[in-house]
């Protein structure tokens, strides 16, 4: 049976890709269970500076990246690789700053946002 723990922080593949999320935010640390990574993200994202915005919208790329990963793996037998679901993460990251006009080429906000 598929859990929730498991799918998200559990699967080796998927602790791969959110290691990988971390160290583009500029972030090292080794990658917890669902309630660990849940309580780790929401006691860094509850103010409104740019940092705090651009985990939010990390975890929720990851989560909806992780998600469609074992949909079409399931459903279509297509199977993405680390590196294909780390790049989709970073372009919807991309779109969405760009959506807010922030400017992931300026140095400050290269270390806060993945660029």
């Amino acid at each position: 049976m598929e859990i929730r723990d498991h799918l998200f922080f559990e699967c080796k593949v998927s602790q791969m890709v959110w290691k990988c999320v971390l160290t583009l935010r500029q972030v090292s640390r080794t990658v917890m269970d669902w309630d660990g990574e849940l309580q780790w993200a929401c006691s860094r994202i509850k103010d409104k500076s740019l940092r705090a915005w651009a985990l939010k919208l990390a975890w929720n790329c990851y989560g909806a990246m992780i998600w469609k990963a074992r949909n079409q793996r399931l459903f279509a037998g297509m199977v993405s690789t680390i590196s294909e679901m780390v790049d989709r993460i970073k372009q919807m990251i991309r779109l969405k700053l760009w959506d807010k006009h922030v400017n992931v080429e300026c140095h400050a906000s290269r270390g806060v946002c993945i660029a």
